[in-house]
């Protein structure tokens, strides 16, 4: 199975960083997490028009516990989000074959999938 393929360093990097600020010095590791998310076919792209980041999933992050999908879109949400514009507090989630929203991530509601 694909899912076997993620690296126990992406899988325990991102169930134990916290979510402290963005200047905490841990933004060039959350980048690094995100590549890797790209990389390994979880995420497709993570682009930020306007001011809302928006993350791409992939079949393959529908087939990893909600846990790791909660702190995946959590780690996008501290890269591009976290300490700027609390009023958008917000990543959008989109399926890659559609293209349509399928949930968003708050800091305070966490994932919410459609």
């Amino acid at each position: 199975m694909k899912v076997a393929a993620l690296t126990m360093t992406l899988i325990a990097a991102l169930m134990i960083m916290p979510a402290i600020a963005q200047n905490d010095g841990n933004q060039p590791a959350r980048k690094q997490y995100i590549d890797a998310a790209i990389s390994q076919g979880i995420f497709q792209k993570v682009i930020v028009p306007a001011d809302l980041p928006h993350v791409w999933v992939t079949p393959l992050f529908n087939s990893v516990a909600f846990e790791l999908k909660q702190n995946l879109v959590a780690m996008v949400y501290q890269y591009y989000r976290l300490g700027e514009k609390p009023n958008l507090a917000l990543v959008i989630v989109k399926d890659s074959k559609t293209g349509k929203q399928i949930g968003k991530y708050t800091p305070a509601g966490g994932l919410d999938l459609d």
